[in-house]
Parts: structure tokens; C-alpha cells; sequence
């Protein structure tokens, strides 16, 4: 199994442990779904053609079902490791990560950050939603932080400029990251809806960003 399965299968684990949450969260979206019987559908790593094209070519994730309500949305999913029990004042809990480069296969043009804003440009499908999760390998995978928001409003922050450049892959140049974070979007009036394990964790989060924006300027 090479890297990228391996991360798709790690990526999928976490979703399954995180479905709960990630439900609690798409029922504070107001006029979205009335009741709580959300069904969480993979796309990712399907083996049906239909589904394959959707992750491939649109970056859907899982599909988000409510049958009361008879409303499905689209969503992009990501999980994101964060050694907080080793290293609590360096990880970064809250932010929607951007990705520019995955590696040597895949060109710039092709990268994360062009193929959603050429979809939400040119009307496109897309995943409607972004979620992402932060946990900790080192605490049994335990969940640190969780938040959604519409994908439109995370890519119009980025071009605001709201954003971090990040490379957890610290030595390798062909893969970095944009941290767009949760605090900066609702400053902006953003929409985020998120969750924190405990309160030391979202002030940690809070303070490490805010030590982020000091070294920045």
C-alpha cells in the first residue's frame, strides 16, 4: 500500500470516529436539515464509477443524507494529525487546510486550491461543505478539534488573504499547505460550526494562532 492509500484509509477511520460529531455540527446549520437522522455516505474510495469520478474530478468526500428532509450535501473531508499530547503550543487546531501540491505527480494546475476555485467560479460540482478534523496519534486518535463550514466561504476568506502557509512535511518543498483559520473566518462574518475536545485545547488553539500572526508581521 503506498502513502496516499494509506492516508485515505487513515483519513476514512477518523470520519467514521468523528460521524457523531460531524452530525451534531450540520444540525446547528440553520434551515439546512430539521431532523437528526443523518445518514454519512463515502464517496472516497469507492469503487463504483459514478463515485470515483465525484472524488476524482470534484473532491466529494461523503455524501450527507437526511430522507426526512429529503436534502443530500456534498462534502469534503479532512483529517489532520496533531501531536498535542507531545507538543501542545506547536500544532494547529483550527483551520480548513488548502491543499497547493501533493507531490511530483501532481501538477500545480491540478492541485487542490486550483481545481475547487476553477469549480466554485465556474459552477462546477463541488463539495458544498468542507469538515476537518484534528487528533492526536499519541492519545489513541482521540479528537482535538472539529469544524464545517460552506466551501465558498473558506476559498472567498482564502482570496481575502485569510490564510497561513503551512508545511507539516517540514523538508519536502512539493507539498505545502493554506491554513485558513476557524477564528479569522468569524471575525470576517463567516459562518464556522465548531468543536473543541475541552476549553484548554480551544485556548491553546487560539493562542497558537495568535503567536502565528506575531511571527507573520
Amino acid at each position: 500500500m503506498d502513502d496516499i492509500s494509506k492516508d485515505m484509509d487513515e483519513s476514512q477511520r477518523i470520519a467514521r470516529m468523528a460521524g457523531p460529531k460531524i452530525k451534531e455540527l450540520f444540525m446547528q446549520i440553520p434551515n439546512l436539515f430539521v431532523n437528526n437522522d443523518l445518514l454519512i455516505y463515502p464517496v472516497e474510495n469507492q469503487k463504483i464509477n459514478i463515485l470515483k469520478h465525484l472524488d476524482n474530478s470534484s473532491g466529494i468526500d461523503y455524501y450527507v443524507v437526511s430522507k426526512s428532509a429529503n436534502r443530500t450535501v456534498a462534502l469534503a473531508w479532512r483529517a489532520i494529525k496533531c501531536k498535542y499530547t507531545q507538543y501542545p503550543n506547536n500544532g494547529v487546531y483550527n483551520a480548513f487546510s488548502i491543499r497547493q501540491k501533493r507531490n511530483k505527480i501532481h501538477s500545480e494546475e491540478n492541485c487542490e486550491l486550483n481545481k475547487r476555485t476553477d469549480a466554485i467560479k465556474l459552477g462546477l460540482v463541488y463539495p458544498e461543505f468542507t469538515a476537518q478534523a484534528h487528533y492526536d496519534p499519541l492519545d489513541n486518535d482521540s479528537l482535538l478539534s472539529l469544524a464545517i463550514a460552506r466551501t465558498s466561504d473558506i476559498y472567498e476568506a482564502f482570496n481575502k488573504g485569510l490564510y497561513r502557509v503551512c508545511n507539516p512535511n517540514g523538508k519536502n518543498k512539493e507539498v505545502f499547505f493554506y491554513d485558513v483559520f476557524w477564528c479569522k473566518m468569524k471575525e470576517n462574518g463567516y459562518n464556522v460550526y465548531d468543536w473543541y475536545r475541552d476549553q484548554r485545547c480551544e485556548q491553546t488553539a487560539f493562542l497558537n494562532e495568535i503567536a502565528g500572526r506575531k511571527n507573520e508581521s
